[in-house]
């Protein structure tokens, strides 16, 4: 059984040790039925926060595309289907991701997706531990960002269906 959280989110949150899962819930602001966080004051309101998983809780979220931004140390990232204006997958983000979106959870993420969105521009990555990168689907384009070739521990990477030109170079 699913139990819904139809309440705003307490304050004592924002001291939250390491783990928050709000996964399947209903989430809703006493003033306009529905909670609707701005996306930089969510992680930075949060510094101890490892993992984070909003998926499926009708949660809004927005972003100001700010252009600094202090991250969290993100292993593990999951707002997928939160109405998000802004990444990550299938969400129907729209222009460029923000270059701090480059630096959330620095050495720590392994698995970032952001396919099927509307996705025009990418961050200079900077994620030395990332495993595995889907950006497949998007509307990407200009030249292939060569910062993903500074990610050693990457074994996975789909940017299929975008518009990159110019030549791949070699590693």
């Amino acid at each position: 059984m699913v139990r819904l959280i139809k309440s705003p989110i307490h304050p004592y949150l924002s001291n939250s040790s390491t783990l928050l899962f709000l996964t399947f819930n209903q989430i809703i602001s006493k003033v306009y039925g529905i909670l609707i966080w701005n996306f930089e004051t969510l992680l930075s309101s949060l510094p101890n926060l490892q993992l984070l998983d909003l998926s499926h809780s009708g949660l809004s979220v927005v972003t100001d595309n700010s252009t600094s931004y202090v991250s969290p140390g993100f292993w593990y990232l999951d707002l997928s289907f939160c109405n998000l204006n802004v990444f990550p997958k299938s969400n129907e983000i729209r222009g460029s991701i923000p270059d701090w979106a480059g630096e959330i959870g620095e050495n720590q993420s392994t698995i970032l997706d952001l396919s099927n969105n509307s996705i025009t521009g990418l961050p200079q990555f900077q994620w030395d531990g990332l495993y595995e990168l889907f950006l497949q689907s998007n509307m990407t384009q200009g030249p292939f960002p060569t910062s993903i070739y500074n990610m050693s521990s990457l074994q996975f990477l789909d940017m299929s269906n975008n518009s990159f030109n110019g030549v791949i170079p070699q590693c």
